[in-house]
């Protein structure tokens, strides 16, 4: 899996924009209403930005590989890895609908009662899209793999045995020496 570009989280943050900006001035003008936004839809948001960011503060010590703690399963920091691209993913395109919502409802906030309490609901979502990317941005960051002097990641095929995590040394062990006697 290759980092997260700043780039791409920008590019997913318009797109989104773009779209819910697009959806609310459709409804608006079908419909002759706004969008409801219920303030659940925040708290949600910042639901699952407060457990990524328990979650990152559990496994860090263990991704980090402080002495004394056990380092973490690598299927588990696989998944945590895999946890972290979509959170950041997922992060920039909330703060992008509700971006582009909030844009579509703040000429009328100052009017429009509905509008108000949606801009509300709109920047406390749009915040927690962003609080959610900035912590599984931090995340992967801590599940990136050690650098080698010979500026391999120590995960990589061609790198040297010894820089694998535990237990990931008997199971190429094993295949190398099943191949040995197979006789290839």
């Amino acid at each position: 899996m290759a980092p997260t570009r700043i780039r791409l989280l920008v590019l997913i943050a318009i797109s989104c924009l773009v779209l819910a900006w697009s959806v609310a001035a459709l409804v608006d003008s079908f419909a002759g209403r706004y969008l409801p936004f219920p303030a659940t839809a925040a708290g949600a948001i910042w639901l699952l930005a407060i457990a990524l960011g328990m979650w990152s503060w559990i496994v860090r010590p263990k991704l980090l590989r402080r002495p004394g703690v056990e380092p973490l399963a690598p299927e588990v920091a696989a998944r945590t890895a895999a946890l972290a691209l979509a959170g950041s993913r997922v992060g920039a395109g909330v703060f992008g609908c509700y971006a582009g919502f909030g844009l579509f409802l703040l000429p009328d906030a100052a009017a429009v009662e509905a509008a108000r309490s949606g801009v509300v609901v709109c920047l406390l979502s749009a915040l927690g899209g962003v609080v959610l990317a900035v912590v599984a941005l931090w995340l992967e960051r801590m599940c990136r793999l050690p650098q080698d002097p010979h500026g391999k990641a120590s995960g990589d095929p061609s790198a040297p045995m010894d820089g694998m995590p535990e237990g990931l040394e008997r199971v190429a062990y094993r295949k190398n020496s099943s191949r040995n006697r197979l006789g290839a």
